[in-house]
């Protein structure tokens, strides 16, 4: 096509990196060393993932994160970070795009992830401001080390995107990611060995019956709807546990163990909740944080009592697994996908 014609037809032109599948293509470029590439398809969404650019200090750390290792017998590696969000044939002209851009940072190699404390702390290595484009892309030369990129779009927006990383060399890219686990609470028991009918406790009352019947649920195996009571103050030295790590991350309650109605619907940001669930002796992966967000969590916010069901589900997840796991020769299920399916229950 000539010159002029193209210019006719055509207003917009888009550049783009060629992937390395497309170098395999192009006769003319096997001579040359591809690049290597890395790509993910993920999305934002509000009160969980969607923590917006680095001047949202609280939030930005909650977005997806991306980790880059340039070894440290290399050079400098020239790579070149994308990100595209994904093209909706719903949606009107006038809202086609989007701002969107990333951030990337510079972090120590023992640190498994950014943390709103850490950006609070620390200065960007460089970021690509937020754009109303199709498609940000930025050329680095990282030194060796470890760096972790963060897409972002403005906060609390929800949508999908791609992300490409490409080097000229060896760099190991991966998600950030957690592995799901408990650590299980120890507490003191009764020496008194005897049952008592959950409907007696005065407190089980309506407006807590869903939750007080997934915390009889972690001892309870047999699922005869009684507790033994040596297994009451166990509970609740996990309540009080549960609670203080709750009460550290929002709104003071006090010292005492109350569930008055005012405490149970005591609120905090639903983006703290990865947070709210260190501080309470576990770890979730990104995938069982975003269940645990859509199921417990309304208007980005939990309250105490989606807290506390998040925390009995998960504990009662990771026990119904551990008893199969030791039961069947051969488990079916996967540690994560119990847990989903608790959620959910």
């Amino acid at each position: 096509m000539a010159v002029p014609e193209f210019l006719q037809r055509f207003s917009v032109i888009w550049l783009a990196h060629i992937s390395p599948d497309d170098w395999a293509l192009e006769p003319a470029l096997h001579s040359r060393s591809p690049w290597r590439a890395a790509l993910a398809l993920r999305q934002w969404r509000p009160g969980f993932n969607a923590g917006g650019p680095h001047r949202h200090v609280e939030t930005t750390a909650t977005n997806p994160q991306f980790r880059i290792r340039v070894p440290g017998a290399a050079s400098k590696a020239h790579v070149v970070v994308a990100v595209a969000q994904k093209y909706e044939c719903f949606r009107s002209r006038h809202d086609e795009e989007a701002e969107i851009g990333f951030t990337i940072y510079e972090v120590p190699p023992g640190m498994p992830r950014v943390t709103p404390q850490f950006v609070s702390e620390q200065m960007p290595l460089d970021f690509a401001p937020m754009q109303n484009v199709r498609e940000v892309v930025t050329f680095f030369a990282l030194p060796p080390g470890d760096f972790v990129v963060l897409p972002h779009s403005t906060q609390h927006r929800e949508g999908k995107f791609l992300v490409r990383i490409l080097a000229d060399q060896h760099a190991d890219v991966w998600e950030v990611n957690e592995d799901n686990v408990v650590i299980q609470n120890i507490a003191a028991e009764f020496m008194e060995e005897r049952s008592v009918d959950c409907v007696s406790f005065p407190c089980f009352t309506s407006a807590y019956c869903l939750f007080y019947s997934a915390l009889l649920a972690l001892r309870d195996p047999a699922l005869g709807g009684r507790l033994s009571i040596e297994h009451v103050p166990t509970l609740m030295n996990l309540l009080r546990f549960w609670k203080a790590a709750f009460r550290r991350c929002g709104p003071s309650s006090g010292g005492t163990l109350s569930f008055s109605r005012s405490t149970w619907g005591s609120r905090v940001s639903s983006y703290s909740l990865r947070g709210l669930l260190w501080a309470s002796g576990a770890t979730a992966s990104n995938k069982v944080l975003e269940a645990l967000v859509g199921r417990f969590c309304r208007n980005k916010q939990i309250t105490l009592e989606g807290y506390l069901m998040s925390m009995a589900r998960l504990h009662l997840a990771h026990e119904r697994y551990h008893s199969l796991d030791t039961k069947a020769k051969a488990n079916p299920l996967t540690l994560e996908e119990m847990i989903l399916m608790t959620i959910y229950s």
